[in-house]
């Protein structure tokens, strides 16, 4: 990574064998200093300069090195309190991945969400160069998963059906959705390809039946269960937006097509989960935030969710922008767009800004999900869709939706958020490509 400091230095560079120094010695393993002291308050401070120095962000400084791992056991010394006061600085993509570092040991960032360790060999540069699967590798995995949990559910429907919807409306309804992406031992990434079962509630073995055990292996890949009690659509360019009859979602970038400009966001943001009509009034910012007439746009197009238990592949909706409407191309906090767009590969890196949480980052959990979406008009699946995990807290909350999900370095457009796990910290979108080409526009970077 060619670049410098991301924020000032604001206290002189520490040396690296004075910061182990002090995370071994006797004061700091017993934890008796005050975190307010002169000497708690100098680690804190070198700790910080660390975490913002170029070495650090060129990620020279790994997880597992003797430095990091003196750093984690100072700041546990130290009452926790360094750690903290690190993970509250910034919500900048590029500096919470080096944040984890300092934060991973037993120390939960704001938001009480566990943290997710990633391994030296899946960092971002390794995960570049590795060979993905097919989309029709993929595809076979989850179909198979599918197929085995339509036999834990009712027999009776559909008898004979291998279809994916079928298998879906016969799966037991403990079973939110399938994946495709990484899977994470006791907090750790194990690998990076794997068969994700999503379910209501995860029990011990103890207490499920041989048929209620979900497979550990589906044609010799692993498999893991991922706890999401209810995931639900998030209703409250970065910046709030909404149709005007609901509360508020996000802009998540401009789009145009044949010099025409719209508004990209969420069917459920822009078009009232199904009950809007073209030319339907959208206001800046959203009702709840206090937009009202006259609009900043028009609703121009949107793919009908169904919740008929057929599968969705996304929702998203379209909107004329109305002249002389003041929208910038350039997404809050994060800048221009590039004018390339990146697959979603599980472990990248990730970015977006939305109405309620603003700039936040991640990684690339799953690069397949199939998932089950609670809106207030019904329930409906999702196939195909992407899930980031928040580096610091929620990737996102209500109001989040619409979204754009962009590479936390170089800013390519990789997604559109539309739902979330607030209490899990896992949130998901549609790939930005499929999304661009049944709309036949293109996005202004």
């Amino acid at each position: 990574m060619n670049q410098g400091p991301i924020l000032p230095l604001t206290s002189p560079m520490p040396n690296f064998k004075s910061v182990k120094k002090f995370a071994s010695s006797k004061s700091a393993k017993t934890g008796k200093l005050s975190a307010k002291s002169f000497t708690s308050r100098k680690f804190a401070s070198s700790v910080e300069a660390l975490v913002r120095e170029e070495k650090f962000h060129s990620a020279e400084i790994a997880p597992s090195s003797a430095t990091s791992r003196a750093i984690m056991r100072a700041a546990e010394a130290l009452g926790k309190s360094a750690g903290r006061e690190l993970a509250a600085t910034t919500t900048h993509p590029e500096i919470v991945e080096r944040q984890i570092l300092i934060t991973e040991e037993g120390l939960l960032p704001p938001g009480g969400i566990p943290k997710l360790r990633w391994p030296a060999h899946l960092s971002g540069e390794a995960l570049a160069h590795a060979a993905p699967r097919s989309l029709r590798q993929i595809r076979a995995y989850k179909n198979e998963m599918w197929r085995r949990l339509a036999r834990q559910g009712d027999s009776k429907k559909n008898t004979g059906a291998m279809a994916q919807a079928v298998a879906t409306q016969t799966a037991p309804d403990s079973i939110c959705g399938v994946g495709f992406g990484v899977k994470i031992t006791e907090g750790q990434v194990a690998t990076t390809e794997c068969v994700r079962v999503y379910v209501v509630r995860k029990l011990p073995k103890a207490e499920l039946s041989r048929d209620e055990m979900i497979p550990e292996s589906i044609n010799g890949l692993p498999t893991d269960v991922i706890e999401m009690p209810d995931l639900v659509a998030h209703l409250l360019c970065g910046s709030s937006v909404g149709h005007i009859n609901i509360t508020a979602g996000t802009i998540g970038c401009l789009v145009q097509k044949e010099g025409r400009q719209f508004i990209l966001s969420n069917n459920h943001v822009l078009a009232d989960c199904n009950r809007g009509r073209v030319g339907d009034q959208i206001v800046q910012p959203g009702p709840v935030d206090g937009g009202i007439a006259p609009p900043i746009a028009t609703l121009s197009d949107f793919v009908p969710l169904d919740f008929s238990g057929a599968p969705n592949i996304m929702d998203v909706a379209i909107a004329e922008l109305a002249p002389g409407a003041a929208i910038l191309p350039q997404i809050e906090m994060i800048g221009s767009l590039h004018p390339q767009i990146s697959a979603p590969v599980a472990g990248l890196p990730v970015k977006k800004c939305g109405r309620t949480t603003e700039l936040t980052g991640g990684r690339i959990e799953d690069m397949h999900a199939d998932v089950k979406v609670t809106y207030p008009n019904g329930r409906a699946l999702f196939s195909g869709v992407i899930a980031v995990r928040g580096s610091v807290g929620p990737f996102s909350r209500p109001g989040d939706s619409g979204s754009l999900i962009v590479t936390a370095e170089g800013n390519m457009p990789v997604a559109l958020l539309f739902a979330g796990d607030e209490s899990r910290g896992l949130s998901f979108g549609s790939g930005i490509t499929g999304i661009l080409g049944h709309f036949g526009v293109t996005h202004i970077s």
